[in-house]
């Protein structure tokens, strides 16, 4: 999509940034496998995996909200009747998000 706002690149740089760090717990969790600290690893890979996909989600929804909000409909014909299908806008005339 063009012209994306700020924070849908902050909140997609926020969800990778979860990602990678998921990645590195779970990565230290297979390291340190049968030891205490195992446990306090997979928490927080829990809670990376989980703060990832929030961010990531919060960013499309964003996205789509911002592309409801600024599109706008294309005027009908002039003289042309809104109970027929085929003068109403197309499909794809509105904007796609992601």
């Amino acid at each position: 999509m063009k012209n994306r706002s700020w924070y849908c690149y902050a909140l997609d740089f926020l969800g990778i940034a979860a990602l990678a760090a998921a990645a590195a717990s779970l990565a230290v969790a297979h390291w340190v496998n049968g030891t205490a600290s195992e446990a306090g690893m997979l928490s927080a890979f829990q809670y990376c995996l989980a703060g990832a996909v929030a961010a990531l989600l919060a960013a499309r929804t964003c996205e789509i909200a911002r592309a409801l909000r600024h599109h706008q409909p294309s005027p009908a014909l002039p003289g042309a009747k809104l109970d027929n299908v085929e003068n109403l806008p197309r499909r794809d005339d509105l904007p796609r998000a992601a």
